[in-house]
This record gives structure tokens, C-alpha cells and sequence, in this order.
């Protein structure tokens, strides 16, 4: 199983994607609860792919709290491509995906 996550953009001050402004992707949080193992996977263009990974055990099976697998994936969004994958047969339950940015105004480099 792969799920590749949407690209991200800012907002600016109306709310709308601000598809002018750099976004640098720092870090990426994947909140789990009660899930079997996944990987977190970053592939952007001439660089060698960067995975984090959860292994299943048997503390986490038996353990209801909500965990966090953080990902120090550093790079442009437009040139990233973050997964969640799993080969494993048992299923994954990831909540929500946080994404810790730093933006740039491009406007001011033209």
C-alpha cells in the first residue's frame, strides 16, 4: 500500500493557496494509533530517498494512546514527494500528517 500526500502550498491573507511563495518542508508528523508498520518516504529529483519507519510491537498493539513518527524531511515542496507506505499485511492507522514549514515570499526575487 502507497499513499502519496498532496503538495502544499501557503495561504495567503484570503485564505486561497498562495502558489507564489517558496514552501520549504522542514518536518513531517504522522500521528497513529492502534496501526501496524508504515514508512514515512521523502523523493525529490537527484537526491537519494529518505525513509522513517515504524515498526509494529507488541507495546504498541496493546497501547491505546494516539503516537507521533516524525519525519526531518528538509526541502522544497515543489520538488518533494512525501508516501505513507506499508508492506504489511496488518492495517495502518494514520490520523493526521503535520507538515512544519518555512515560507518565503517569492514576489520579492522577480
Amino acid at each position: 500500500m502507497s499513499i502519496e500526500l498532496t503538495r502544499f502550498f501557503s495561504k495567503n491573507q484570503d485564505g486561497s493557496s498562495d502558489l507564489d511563495s517558496w514552501v520549504n518542508i522542514m518536518k513531517v508528523v504522522a500521528a497513529y494509533r492502534n496501526s501496524g508498520p508504515f514508512t514515512l518516504k521523502k523523493v525529490m529529483p537527484d537526491q537519494t530517498d529518505e525513509t522513517v519507519t515504524f515498526t509494529q510491537d507488541d507495546a504498541a498493539i496493546s497501547d491505546d494512546s494516539t503516537r507521533i513518527l516524525e519525519a526531518w524531511f528538509n526541502g522544497k515542496s515543489d520538488d518533494m514527494q512525501i508516501f505513507i507506505t506499508s508492506t504489511s499485511a496488518k492495517p495502518v492507522s494514520v490520523s493526521s500528517v503535520e507538515v512544519v514549514t518555512d515560507e518565503e515570499d517569492r514576489k520579492g526575487d522577480i
